[in-house]
């Protein structure tokens, strides 16, 4: 016998057979920015895990191997926010996060309403802050996802994550960040 269910919160339909369960899901689309010593191995294990990824950053030599890895290149900020279900920053320092997001090509002004935006760069807990209060007030789901491990965790994909979020967020968050890491905490 044949059986569907539909999962209303991540659109999964699971047909059930006797024996054996198939599972058929529609690639959650992330926007990558910051393909960096991190962001590069992170990016790469996103795509390793069925995530349909569309990433940027200014480096163009590196744009070319990500799309050799399978992901899909955008021209500015603003191409790899708009449809995107996750905006996913991994950036150098507080300025360059603060353009990504805010300024007038940013994530929060082309992103679509509801998407999940998560930043493990290393930046000011007060920006950090500040940008989450805006992007919520936005319409935004908002995660700060500090990362530890290193370039080989990057690599393995045994990073440790701290996330700070909405607890009604946390577990959409966990199953993200799980492509990439190893022990991830609320």
């Amino acid at each position: 016998k044949l059986k569907m269910y539909q999962s209303k919160r991540c659109g999964t339909i699971l047909v059930k057979t006797s024996r054996r369960h198939f599972a058929a899901q529609s690639k959650t689309k992330v926007g990558f920015y910051g393909l960096g010593n991190m962001g590069f191995p992170m990016m790469k294990n996103l795509l390793n895990h069925n995530y349909a990824v569309t990433a940027f950053d200014t480096n163009q030599e590196v744009l070319k191997l990500a799309e050799e890895a399978g992901a899909t290149i955008a021209p500015d900020i603003k191409e790899t926010a708009v449809d995107q279900d996750i905006c996913f920053t991994m950036l150098p320092n507080t300025d360059i996060v603060e353009e990504t997001r805010m300024g007038s090509k940013g994530i929060f002004m082309h992103a679509r309403q509801g998407a999940l935006i998560i930043d493990s760069s290393t930046i000011s807990p007060i920006a950090s802050r500040k940008m989450a209060e805006k992007g919520e007030k936005d319409g935004f789901r908002i995660a700060d996802a500090p990362v530890s491990g290193g370039i080989n965790g990057a690599k393995n994909g045994t990073l440790t994550f701290m996330v700070g979020c909405k607890k009604d967020d946390f577990e959409d968050i966990k199953t993200f960040l799980a492509a990439m890491g190893k022990n991830i905490f609320h």
